[in-house]
């Protein structure tokens, strides 16, 4: 029996591993919008970090979706903009480059709103890129290990 989006976002948010909605539905750990070639989320175990949200565009009904999870996913969330196929350094990276970007266009700003927006990207970005570096530290550790990593945390494609 299909369910209503919002039930499957909220039943995913619960724990659920397995429910379908109309377009959107949950296999294990992921839930996904439209098909397996667009991971909306995935939850995490035994780890720091409880999600990996994807926050890349797809398409307006995809957004939708995305909203429905994101309201109802709780504890810590990673928000990736782009799977790069566990390569968090790079990531971490990129937003040390938007960070400095960011803080660059502070100095230009001259509404107090406009300022709160870039002050608030800021602190969002910061606090990415502790998390990324955690999750970078895992993976160096796993690798040392002997422990390789055989499929992406993110898309689940095989590395």
């Amino acid at each position: 029996m299909t369910r209503r989006n919002d039930d499957i976002a909220r039943a995913f948010s619960e724990g659920a591993t397995e429910g379908k909605g109309s377009n959107m539905f949950i296999e294990r750990n992921t839930i996904y919008s439209w098909g397996t070639h667009f991971a909306i989320a995935i939850r995490l175990e035994g780890r720091e970090i409880d999600y990996l949200f994807n926050s890349k565009g797809y398409s307006h009904s995809t957004d939708r979706h995305k909203n429905l999870v994101r309201r109802y996913l709780k504890g810590v969330v990673l928000e990736i903009m782009d799977c790069r196929c566990d390569k968090s350094g790079e990531q971490y990276k990129d937003n040390l480059d938007e960070l400095q970007k960011a803080k660059k266009r502070l100095t230009r700003i001259r509404t107090e709103y406009s300022e709160s927006v870039c002050k608030e990207r800021i602190e969002y970005l910061k606090s990415q890129n502790i998390i990324l570096a955690k999750l970078a530290v895992t993976q160096k550790l796993e690798m040392a290990n002997g422990k390789p990593l055989k499929k992406c945390v993110v898309c689940g494609n095989n590395i």
